[in-house]
């Protein structure tokens, strides 16, 4: 049994499955083809066996080969039974005619017939959402209201004319070019789309049938029904490539048209301004037209051709910076219209960056504009709290949080400089110790009375200023026009003003108001204060001092009530700012004062008042000559003077500091009348004068009351003498019972042994005999106290020395130069033996050997004949007696001699151990030694001045002083001997002289006569007399020897005769010197001279003995060189006579 319901159950099942699944569908036939694009179409379908519910059945279409792989749903219905349905050919299709159609279901699966034949779909062209590009689509629909959509043309034209593609009683359906399903020629509707245009200018005028509508760019511009003619202007804009028309139009019946004309004016679109750098190629381009011609700027940047729509600019490296302006002009299609546009291309080698502040003020809140300029765009570092309001950066708006320095640079591919835009946030932590303005004033305002709330500042640049200026007293600083920051209140506040930077001066500050408590600051330094309002009373001089580049000031103001002011008066005293020839040394580059950067100034010269301060920097060194009207030194300053250098001064000195001279340095002063120096500072004058013991110097202090124990300290106290010339003896300048010691000895020095009057310091104008320094430090003598200046006077006697002896004369008196600089002798000796018979004879200069038995020394002797060399140190008197220099003079009568300013020279370099020749005169005279092999000498000269006589003159005779060189000669006049003898000129041919010879000579062996040097000695023959043996020598040819077996002293062996052979005029004689037209100087092995503006005719050259070496006509020659190898060391005289008969002469020594 079980068996057998098995077998009936499953054959039960196997009936109820085929009863399930037998579905099919069947689909119809369809009509209507060909389809268009978006058509709807009836699809007819019938099935077999059940479907579910929820089923739903699909119309399905092939591709345009029939193929199903991948079909389109159409249409769909929810049923579960057979019937119809209701499809959509899609608006986007591939056209064809071999498309089917089916139905399928999907509960249960299962998949219909096809039609059973081949459909066709046409195209209906384009997306009717698209614009055509640069040209227009045109969609027809079927009804008014763009219901169905059925096809499409293109129209190319900028103008539309609808009748050039349908009749107007047809439809766009039967435009040629048309593809889509065709369009009832009633009742249907049209668009034309397109997007971009010519850039330009445009008018439409249109004509529509029916309704139509103007849509640009989205907007409904204009909409009107049927219209028989062209409405003209219906709208007016630019058009450019990116603009969107389009004209709707439904047809109601009858008529189906559409014109529209575009009336166009072009705009050209030219490429932006731009910066290019030097060396770089560019493009710039136009849009707009049709068209074009590029003209303007440099043409030669500009790269062919010249008629396209852009061009290339090749910029060379070389070109300059600036403008340059193209120009396009361009037409439209037609050629019409000649429109234009321009495009700047800046040239740029860096850009030149500005911004329209430097630095401002915000509150913590607020904001501030600033703009730059110079570039096209601009970068801004940081970029924290940057708001950019446009996209180069020329205009931003700057909120930093706290206090910012922006850097702003051109961004581009230039080199761009640098501007700095500091913007100051207010706050209390950036009032502490704000800045200084640079050259300017910096006015900062605090809303308290304590400094503390710090709210802004304003500067202003004025030199001295009044807050009453810049707002109202009742107010407060923020009321300035030009204030940054945040508001002050009126009652209550505080302010700083400050600034670094003056024009450099000195300079005199007064108050001339200020309310309430104000207190003034210089470089950080309290100098004024006062805690109440003025009263309405100026305030003068509070404060007196130098200014510069690097001073700082502040005044502040504390107002408590009512009005609030403060101003500040700046009088420069002395310096550039009070009068142009001030200078105030500053010192800030060296210590050189011909050195500008070390001046507040200029350099001070002639006429110059030069104020040395003391300003913390270098103090002033005078190493070269000059000359300068008014001196001021202020404490702390020392000024040296060394050894090269030599300072004028026309006025008095005010010194509150140090002067100090070196020994070969001089500080003249010129001006007239008695000392008038002023100041509280000091003086500081080094005489460096022979090193050993053995050997004297004769000193006389140019200070006031050098204190001799001081001045020649290490110096034994009875070496240290004075002349007595009431008794012409050897004393001392001590404190009556002066007790010291000797060598140590203990000695006092009673009044016996001094000169009346002595005091222990150095009197003004007295010569002092000290030894020499035992090493150069000690003969380096320091006087120190107040110079000697102005008019002097020194007592001289004419007292004779009781019983003579060792003396040629009485009436000597040891004297000196009293100054801190050198006299000239010329000037000294005009004024007291010249113009006034004071002294006579001749200035005597201390000539020591050095040695302990001063058995060489003598004097060299100066006057108007002439100086004769001394002895030992070889060096004539050149003219100047140096400072501190001690000399004899011979009184010719009991009174002062006198020293002023008119004498001092700056020429202070012989303390007679060195110096130069004495310059040359126009009189003829020469020199005379005696020597004794190279041991010993002694010199006279004898000179023929224009108002010497024969007899003895005063002015031109200098007596011989007596001396322990064992070497002497002397000329006798009237039984006295003299070392210069003046003698009356010889002025016609045969004119002769004799110089009668004082002779010693105190050992044997041989001695020699020689001329050692002359001058203007032309026609002069001079020979030497030996009257022991009636012998004539011409000592201008060679010396004269002769020999001594013991000693001798005779004042009658020797004579010179002097006759003139041969007239010459010495004043026709012309020195040789830079300035003249002939030039004679010295080369190896040879002697150049040459002429200038003139010729050579005639050319000599003697030596010392007047030997005549070389003589040559010179043939007008301009240059000849003479070979002077073979010449023997010395001194030769080269005469040159030039093609006019001018004479010239001058001495050059071959060594």
């Amino acid at each position: 049994m079980k068996r057998i319901g098995s077998i009936a159950v499953a054959l039960a099942f196997s009936c109820f499955s085929l009863q399930v699944f037998a579905q099919s569908i069947t689909t119809g036939s369809v009509s209507g083809s060909p389809f268009c694009q978006s058509e709807n179409l009836t699809v007819n379908y019938s099935i077999s066996g059940s479907f579910n519910g929820g089923n739903t059945f699909y119309v399905e279409l092939s591709d345009n080969t029939g193929s199903f792989s991948s079909p389109d749903t159409i249409g769909s219905t929810s049923s579960t039974s057979g019937g119809s349905i209701t499809a959509t050919i899609p608006s986007v299709i591939d056209p064809g005619s071999a498309y089917r159609i089916r139905v399928s279901g999907d509960s249960p699966a299962v998949t219909g017939s096809d039609n059973g034949s081949n459909l066709t779909i046409n195209s209906s062209g384009l997306d009717p959402a698209e614009f055509g590009n640069n040209e227009w689509y045109v969609f027809g629909y079927n009804g008014k209201q763009f219901v169905t959509y059925l096809g499409s043309y293109i129209d190319t034209s900028l103008n539309i004319l609808s009748s050039d593609y349908f009749p107007t009683n047809g439809s766009p359906s039967d435009a040629s070019n048309y593809q889509g399903c065709s369009i009832p020629n009633d009742q249907h509707s049209f668009s034309y789309k397109r997007e971009g245009f010519t850039a330009g200018q445009y008018t439409l005028d249109i004509r529509g049938d029916d309704d139509h509508r103007l849509y640009v760019n989205g907007v409904l511009e204009y909409s009107s029904s049927y219209t028989s003619t062209i409405q003209n202007a219906v709208w007016s804009g630019n058009l450019g490539a990116n603009s969107k028309i389009e004209i709707q139009v439904e047809e109601s019946g009858g008529e189906s048209a559409l014109e529209v004309e575009f009336n166009y004016t072009p705009t050209l679109v030219i490429s932006d301004d731009l910066d290019v750098c030097t060396g770089a190629t560019v493009k710039i381009g136009v849009d707009g037209g049709a068209n074009y011609d590029w003209s303007g700027g440099n043409t030669t940047y500009m790269s062919a051709p010249y008629n396209t729509d852009s061009v290339e600019l090749v910029i060379p490296s070389s070109a300059p910076t600036g403008v340059q302006t193209y120009t396009v002009t361009g037409t439209d299609v037609n050629g019409n219209g000649n429109y234009s546009a321009s495009v700047d291309v800046s040239i740029v080698s860096t850009y030149d960056v500005s911004v329209s502040d430097t630095a401002l003020g915000i509150c913590s809140s607020n904001t501030a504009n600033v703009t730059a300029s110079g570039a096209t765009n601009f970068l801004w570092i940081p970029s924290t709290g940057v708001q950019f309001n446009n996209s180069s950066g020329s205009n931003v708006t700057l909120s930093p949080s706290s206090s910012t320095v922006y850097k702003v640079t051109a961004d581009g591919s230039c080199p761009s400089d640098t501007e700095y835009v500091n913007v100051t946030v207010f706050n209390s932590s950036n009032g502490t110790n704000p800045v200084y303005g640079q050259n300017q004033w910096i006015l900062h305002g605090y809303d308290d009375e304590t400094f503390s709330d710090y709210r802004g500042y304003y500067s202003f640049s004025s030199f001295n200023f009044d807050t009453r200026d810049d707002w109202s007293i009742n107010n407060s600083p923020s009321d300035a026009a030009n204030w940054q920051g945040c508001s002050i209140g009126n009652n209550n506040h505080s302010y700083r003003v400050r600034r670094e930077g003056f024009p450099c001066s000195y300079y005199q500050i007064d108050i001339p108001n200020h309310d309430d408590g104000v207190t003034l600051y210089i470089d950080g330094v309290q100098v004024y204060s006062k805690n109440t309002w003025y009263s309405n009373n100026y305030t003068s001089d509070v404060w007196q001092g130098y200014l510069g580049p690097d001073s700082k000031v502040e005044v502040t103001i504390k107002e408590q009530s009512g009005g609030s002011h403060v101003g500040l008066t700046f009088i420069p005293l002395y310096g550039p700012e009070a009068n142009n020839n001030h200078a105030i040394w500053e010192g800030t580059t060296s210590t050189s004062w011909n050195t500008s950067s070390n001046w507040c100034g200029t350099v001070p010269g002639n006429g110059d008042k030069a104020y040395l301060l003391d300003l913390g920097n270098n103090d002033p060194v005078v190493s070269t000559s000059v000359s300068i009207d008014t001196l001021y030194i202020s404490s702390n300053v020392t000024f040296l003077i060394d050894g090269t250098g030599a300072l004028t001064v026309s006025e008095p000195i005010e010194n509150d500091g140090t002067i100090e001279v070196e020994s070969s340095a001089s500080l003249v002063q010129t001006h007239s009348g008695s000392d008038q120096n002023t100041g509280s500072g000091n003086y500081i004058v080094h005489k460096q004068g022979r090193v050993g013991t053995a050997g004297y110097n004769a000193y006389s202090s140019p200070v006031e009351n050098a204190d001799i124990a001081t001045v020649f300290a290490n110096t034994n106290p009875c070496d240290i003498f004075v002349f007595d010339a009431s008794d012409q003896s050897w004393k001392y300048d001590y404190p009556n019972n002066y007790s010291t010691t000797c060598l140590g000895n203990n000695v006092t020095f009673t009044s016996s042994y001094l000169i009346s009057g002595s005091d222990g310091d150095m009197d003004e104008g007295r010569g002092y005999f000290i030894p020499g320094g035992a090493n150069t430090s000690q003969a380096n003598r320091t006087f120190t106290g107040q110079v000697n200046n102005g008019d002097i006077s020194y007592s001289i006697a004419t007292q004779p020395n009781p019983g003579n002896v060792n003396w040629t004369q009485d009436n000597w008196n040891l004297i000196g130069n009293p100054y801190p600089s050198s006299i000239n002798a010329a000037q000294f000796w005009n004024e007291n033996a010249v113009l006034n018979s004071r002294i006579m004879s001749g200035i005597y200069y201390w000539d020591d050997d050095g040695t302990n038995t001063n058995s060489s020394s003598d004097y060299a002797a100066w006057n108007n004949s002439g100086a004769t060399v001394g002895p030992n140190s070889n060096v004539t008197p050149n003219g100047h007696i140096a400072s501190g220099q001690g000399f004899f003079v011979m009184a010719n009568q009991n009174t002062s001699v006198e020293f002023n300013n008119s004498m001092r020279s700056s020429s202070n370099g012989q303390f007679f151990k060195n110096g130069q020749i004495q310059s040359s005169v126009n009189f003829p005279r020469l020199w005379i030694s005696l020597k004794k092999d190279s041991t010993f000498k002694s010199q006279m000269l004898v000179a023929f001045p224009n108002e010497a006589t024969e007899e003895k003159d005063r002015l031109y005779d200098a007596l011989k002083m007596e001396s322990d060189n064992p070497v002497s000669i002397a000329a006798i006049i009237d039984e006295d001997k003299f070392v210069i003898e003046g003698k009356a000129p010889m002025q016609f041919e045969g004119d002769s002289a004799i110089s009668k010879l004082s002779i010693h000579a105190l050992d044997s062996g041989k001695y020699n006569f020689e001329i050692t040097d002359f001058e203007n000695l032309f026609g002069i023959d001079v020979y030497l007399v030996d009257l022991e043996n009636d012998s004539i020598h011409n000592l201008r040819e060679h010396s004269y020897e002769f020999e001594v077996n013991d000693s001798l002293k005779t004042d009658d062996r020797f004579e010179v005769h002097y006759k003139l052979s041969e007239i010459s005029d010495p004043s026709s004689v012309e020195l040789i010197d830079e300035k003249n037209d002939i030039k004679v100087y010295a080369a190896p092995n040879n002697v150049i001279v040459e002429a200038m503006n003139t010729q050579i005719d005639q050319l000599q050259v003697y030596d010392i003995s007047g030997r005549e070496v070389v003589s040559r006509n010179g043939q007008n020659a301009t240059r000849i060189k003479l070979n002077s190898s073979s010449w023997l060391n010395g001194v030769y005289i080269v005469s040159v006579v030039d093609d006019k008969g001018k004479r010239y002469r001058d001495k050059i020594v071959i060594q």
